[in-house]
């Protein structure tokens, strides 16, 4: 790696950090415990389509460490572990097949939710918290594309500088 990578990889990721407090201040948008747009996932996205896995990967990585020290507590960051390894595998999956950013965005959206839920009906040992499955791909799905869409334009912008 780079100098030059380093400093792209330490801007995406204060990128994501300043994007996850921005997140935390932000008033619920729906009554589901825990559910947030998913903001700091435009810089992981965006590592992915331009950068490659690895970067990406250390992007997230970074962000879930950073986000859970400064705006939560231990739980959150098992949720968002569990979540964030979860959609990243799930947007790689979609990279791989040729997907758009979008369908990316989209998988990584559903997948994270997912990851969570699981990590919840774990940490609870109480599986009534499926319940919230349905709602939560609705809104994986729509958040993930709302972050697709950030990052297609992000991607046609800024390309160009990584």
């Amino acid at each position: 790696m780079n100098t030059k990578m380093i400093a792209r990889a330490g801007l995406l990721c204060a990128f994501a950090a300043v994007l996850g407090y921005i997140e935390s201040l932000l008033p619920p948008f729906v009554p589901i415990a825990g559910f947030k747009i998913g903001l700091s996932n435009i810089p992981v996205l965006f590592a992915l389509s331009v950068c490659g896995k690895k970067q990406a990967f250390f992007i997230m990585i970074a962000k879930i460490l950073v986000t859970a020290l400064w705006f939560s507590g231990f739980f959150a960051l098992i949720y968002s572990l569990s979540g964030g390894i979860l959609a990243f595998l799930a947007m790689c999956a979609a990279k791989k097949l040729k997907m758009s950013v979008f369908g990316a965005g989209m998988c990584g959206g559903v997948f994270h939710n997912i990851g969570q839920l699981a990590a919840a009906g774990i940490i609870l040992d109480n599986i009534n918290v499926l319940y919230l499955a349905p709602a939560l791909i609705i809104l994986g799905l729509a958040a993930g594309f709302f972050v697709g869409a950030v990052v297609k334009l992000l991607v046609l912008r800024l390309s160009h500088l990584f």
